[in-house]
C-alpha cells in the first residue's frame, strides 16, 4: 500500500499553544445531546475536479434549518489509493471558516502544495443557536457505516494539480544564534536576512535534533512557525522536554503570493543531496545549540482550593475554574486536563490530549474556559492541571480524587473531597427566539405576529407578554421547533408602543422576542391604560414584585431556575466534529496538504 507522506513540520502554534489551552481527553462514557432540528442539505457541488495549486475551488451546496445557519464547513479528506486501486488511507483535514456561507465555500489551495487528490466526505453545520451536525454523503456514510444525516450528490472528488513555479525565490544570508546554549525557559534570539520580490509573510526555523550533518531520513525535524513578517529573526523558548543537542538547517520563507520555499544550510543541503536555494554561514557548527537545564523541576508547584464557578455550563458559555498554584520559579501558565467522570486508566493505552482554548489569570487566581460549539456536551471531571513554570517546568498537579482511583503515586495532587465537587456537565446551547424577534403589528390588522422559539414545543409550557400570562385562547403554538402565533384580537388591545413576548419551558428557561404595537388599543386612554383587562391577564396566578424580580432576573441572564436542559443519554457521535482548535485548523490543514517539503528532494 502507497504511505501517504505528509511534511516533517508542524506549525510552532500547535506547540507554544499548549501552554495556554485545555487538554481534553476523549470522552468515551460522557453524555451527548442532538440538534432537535438537524439541518437538512441538498444540492452539494463542486467547481472542478482538477484545482491547479494556488488556485481556489468552490464548494456550493443548498442547506436549509429551521432555528437558522450561521456557518457551513466542509469535511475534507486526502485520498490515497491502496495496490487495488480503491481508496486506502484517508487523513481528515480541518477547515475553519466564519460567518454565514450558505450561499457556498471557498477551498484556497497554496502555490506550493504538492499534487493530491481529495474527496469531500461531508458538511459540517452550525447553527444560529450553536448546534453544530455533521451531515456526510450518503456513499461515505455507507461505507463507514454512519447512522447520521446525509446528503445524496454525485462523487465529491478533486485533484490539485502541480502549480506554477515561484518566479522570485527569496534569498536568505546572515543566519546567527544569540547562543551556542540556552536554558529551559529562556529565550534564544534567532538572526537572518530574507528578501524576496514578491514580499515576505513568514519565516519558519527549521531544527533538528542532533548535531549530526547527514539525516537518515527517520528524524522529524521540530517545528516552529512564526506569522507575519519576520525578517528581523525570531525568538524560541524551550520547556524541558527540549532539553538536548540541536541544530539550525534551515529556514521555510513563506512570501506575499503565498509560495512557500525551504531554503537549507549548504553544507547540511550537500551532505543530504537537496537541491534548491541554500545560505552559507562561516562555521556550520555556529548553528549547533544545546537546551541545558534539569529534566527535574527542584522547585514543584503546589495546588489548593480548586473549584468551579457552576455544575452545568451551556455551550458558548464560559466556566471559571478557580485555584491557588504557587511555584518557586514562577507560574507562565496553568491548563486544566479535562475528561470523563470516574475514568480509570488504561495501561495499554495512549491517552490522546485534546485542545481547547482558556485563558489563566493569576492575579484573580482562576482559569477562564470558553465552550465553543464544536465540543461534545456531557459531563467533563478535571482530572488535573498542568502547571508550566517559567523555567520551562511542566507538571501534572492531579485531583487526588483521581489520583487515588487510579493508583498514582508520587505524583503532586490537589484536594478534593469529592470527585462531584470538580465535575461538571456542558448542557446544550440556551433557548432563543430564531425568528419574529423586532416586528411590528398595525391595530385592526388581518394578520397576528409569529415567532420561532428553539425550544421544543413538547417542553413549552406558557406564554408571557411584558411578565404578564397569555390566555391560550389568545394565542397558538405549533411544532417547528416552537412557533407561536399572537392573534389580530390580542394584540388589539395592547398599547402602542414596545412589548416583549416571553415563552417559558418546563426546566425554567425564559426566552424573551420584542414587538412594537403601531396605534391605540381599544379603550386605550391618554395614560397609556386600558379601561379592560388585558385578556393574557393570569388571575389565578397574580404577578407580585418577587416573582416579577425572578422572571425578569432568568430572562436577563439566560440560566435556568429549575433543572437545566436535560441531555439525551445518547452516544456521542458529533465528537469528531472536534478534531482541530479554530486557532490550529488553518496550520494543521497547511501541515497535511504539504506532502513534502519543498525543494528538499534526494538526488537520486
Amino acid at each position: 500500500m502507497t504511505s501517504l507522506k505528509f511534511s516533517r513540520r508542524f506549525a510552532l502554534s500547535l506547540l507554544a499553544s499548549l501552554s495556554a489551552t485545555v487538554a481534553l481527553a476523549l470522552p468515551s462514557t460522557a453524555l451527548a445531546a442532538s440538534d432537535p432540528n438537524p439541518p437538512s442539505i441538498s444540492n452539494v457541488t463542486i467547481s472542478a475536479t482538477t484545482v491547479t495549486a494556488g488556485s481556489t475551488l468552490h464548494v456550493g451546496y443548498s442547506v436549509d434549518d429551521p432555528d437558522g445557519v450561521r456557518s457551513v464547513t466542509p469535511i475534507v479528506e486526502v485520498l490515497v489509493e491502496n495496490d487495488t486501486g480503491d481508496h486506502g488511507i484517508s487523513s481528515r483535514l480541518a477547515f475553519s471558516s466564519t460567518g454565514n456561507t450558505t450561499a457556498g465555500f471557498d477551498i484556497s489551495t497554496s502555490p506550493s502544495d504538492r499534487p493530491c487528490r481529495y474527496r469531500i466526505i461531508g458538511l459540517g453545520v452550525t447553527d444560529s443557536l450553536g448546534w453544530v451536525t455533521d451531515v456526510y454523503d450518503t456513499t461515505y456514510a455507507e461505507e463507514k457505516g454512519l447512522d447520521c444525516p446525509t446528503f445524496t450528490t454525485d462523487p465529491l472528488e478533486y485533484e490539485v494539480t502541480e502549480g506554477p513555479e515561484d518566479q522570485n525565490p527569496p534569498t536568505v544570508s546572515s543566519v546567527s544564534l544569540s547562543s551556542r546554549e540556552v536554558a529551559t525557559g529562556a529565550d534564544l534570539h534567532i538572526s537572518w536576512t530574507v528578501s524576496d520580490a514578491d514580499g515576505v509573510r513568514s519565516v519558519s526555523p527549521i531544527l533538528r535534533q542532533g548535531w549530526e550533518n547527514s539525516d537518515d531520513g527517520c528524524s522529524v525535524s521540530s517545528a516552529y512557525y512564526h506569522g507575519g513578517s519576520s525578517i528581523d529573526g525570531f525568538d524560541l523558548t524551550f520547556d524541558s522536554n527540549r532539553i538536548g543537542r540541536h541544530r539550525l538547517i534551515g529556514l521555510s520563507v513563506t512570501d506575499g503570493l503565498g509560495f512557500e520555499t525551504d531554503v537549507y544550510e549548504s553544507s547540511y543541503a550537500r551532505a543530504n543531496g537537496i537541491s534548491g536555494a541554500t545560505f552559507s554561514v562561516g562555521d556550520p557548527s555556529e548553528l549547533c545549540f544545546e537546551v541545558t537545564g534539569s529534566a527535574i523541576d527542584r522547585n514543584p508547584p503546589t495546588v489548593s482550593n480548586v473549584s468551579i464557578s457552576a455544575k452545568r455550563v451551556p455551550v458558548g458559555g464560559i466556566l471559571r475554574i478557580y485555584c491557588n498554584v504557587g511555584d518557586a520559579d514562577g507560574v507562565k501558565s496553568v491548563s486544566p486536563i479535562l475528561g470523563d467522570p470516574g475514568y480509570v486508566e488504561d495501561p495499554n493505552s495512549l491517552k490522546t490530549r485534546k485542545t481547547l482554548s482558556c485563558s489563566y489569570d493569576a492575579a484573580r487566581a482562576y482559569i477562564e474556559i470558553e465552550f465553543p460549539t464544536s465540543l461534545s456536551m456531557g459531563s467533563f471531571e478535571i482530572q488535573a492541571l498542568a502547571v508550566l513554570d517559567k523555567t520551562g517546568h511542566e507538571t501534572f498537579v492531579y485531583s487526588s480524587a483521581y489520583a487515588e482511583r487510579n493508583g498514582k503515586t508520587g505524583v503532586q495532587t490537589f484536594d478534593v473531597d469529592d470527585a462531584g465537587d470538580v465535575t461538571f456537565d456542558v448542557t446544550a446551547p440556551l433557548y432563543a427566539a430564531t425568528k419574529g424577534d423586532g416586528q411590528a403589528y398595525a391595530k385592526d390588522g388581518e394578520a397576528g405576529l409569529t415567532f420561532r422559539f428553539s425550544g421544543p414545543l413538547d417542553e413549552f409550557t406558557r406564554l408571557l407578554v411584558d411578565g404578564t400570562e397569555v390566555s391560550a385562547e389568545n394565542y397558538t403554538a405549533t411544532r417547528g421547533s416552537t412557533i407561536i402565533e399572537l392573534r389580530p384580537s390580542y394584540l388589539d388591545t395592547l398599547a402602542g408602543g414596545g412589548h416583549t413576548v416571553t415563552a417559558v419551558w418546563k426546566d425554567g428557561t425564559a426566552t424573551d422576542a420584542s414587538f412594537t404595537v403601531e396605534g391605540k388599543a381599544q379603550g386605550e386612554q391618554a395614560g397609556g391604560k386600558t379601561d379592560v383587562d388585558s385578556p393574557g391577564d393570569n388571575k389565578s396566578d397574580p404577578a407580585t414584585p418577587e416573582k416579577d424580580a425572578d422572571e425578569a432576573a432568568t430572562k436577563k441572564s439566560g440560566r435556568t431556575t429549575a433543572d437545566e436542559p436535560k441531555l439525551a443519554a445518547t452516544g456521542d457521535s458529533t465528537w469528531m466534529a472536534s478534531i482541530a482548535l479554530a486557532m490550529a485548523a488553518t496550520a494543521c490543514f497547511t501541515a497535511a496538504r504539504r506532502l513534502e517539503p519543498k525543494q528538499h528532494k534526494h538526488e537520486q
